[in-house]
């Protein structure tokens, strides 16, 4: 917010251009405040919206009350990042990592989980931000020149599956949280979203016990960076069917081009 900005610009013209000085320029506080008054202006309104990419406990605390209040005019969102990210990482990173809103700590990690496995959060997507690398090293030597962003969407899934080998969520759950309910809150289940007769055939096969790592140099995003480079993975997807047709296969793209379509929300 404003608030952010301001701090920023004058961080940066005190010469404080490094990984601390942009951190502490965006306090958790930030989220819950933004959050807070959403959801006061919408408060008697019959108006749907939707919360992407929350990542404190505070949001999540917010939210979870007003939906026990009986507030249903929204959805919640959040991303592998703030499940399994922490500042350490923007500091052991650098400007390749940042991305709004930041990582914060386990605790939040923690809470964002929570959130994710009481139905306060219900879905997990990406915020895919696949800046070249050229404009990400422009913050090399002033964090404050990088853009924020980073890419996500071919590794949201394996990061997920592998959570549940570590018994942090189940196969159902993923399935609901990246598949159906996006799905339905869009407006475009069954033809997206489920596996029954008249739904799109947008398959994803993943062998739960095959292993492998985020190898940033072979990652399809043009980049080849991510904020996961070298992570371990346990469960990874071997091929990828969109309407009927084979498009991935043993992480080898088997046609070109992609024949997609473009999918309108209904809701």
């Amino acid at each position: 917010g404003g608030y952010s900005q301001f701090m920023g610009q004058r961080l940066e013209g005190e010469g404080q251009q490094d990984i601390s000085a942009w951190i502490s320029a965006w306090p958790s506080v930030n989220e819950a405040v933004g959050i807070s008054r959403v959801l006061l202006l919408t408060e008697d309104t019959p108006y749907r919206f939707h919360l992407h990419m929350v990542s404190t406990r505070r949001s999540v605390e917010l939210l979870r009350q007003a939906k026990q209040l009986g507030r249903n005019t929204f959805s919640v969102e959040t991303s592998p990042k703030y499940l399994l990210l922490t500042e350490e990482d923007h500091r052991q990173q650098g400007h390749y990592s940042t991305v709004l809103p930041r990582f914060k700590t386990k605790d939040d990690n923690d809470a964002v989980w929570e959130g994710l496995l009481d139905g306060t959060i219900d879905m997990v997507a990406t915020d895919h931000a696949p800046h070249a690398r050229e404009e990400k090293d422009a913050g090399a030597e002033n964090l404050w020149k990088a853009p924020t962003g980073v890419p996500e969407v071919e590794i949201s899934l394996p990061l997920m599956l592998t959570q549940v080998n570590k018994r942090k969520l189940s196969l159902p759950k993923v399935v609901s949280i990246m598949a159906e309910v996006p799905a339905r809150e869009y407006g475009i289940f069954p033809t997206k979203g489920a596996l029954q007769v008249g739904s799109d055939a947008d398959v994803v096969i993943v062998d739960m016990a095959k292993e492998g790592n985020v190898d940033d140099s072979k990652l399809v995003t043009a980049p080849k960076y991510s904020a996961f480079g070298g992570t371990q993975l346990i469960g990874i997807p071997v091929m990828t069917l969109l309407r009927g047709e084979v498009v991935m296969d043993e992480g080898s793209i088997t046609t070109a081009p992609v024949r997609g379509s473009l999918v309108k929300p209904r809701r």
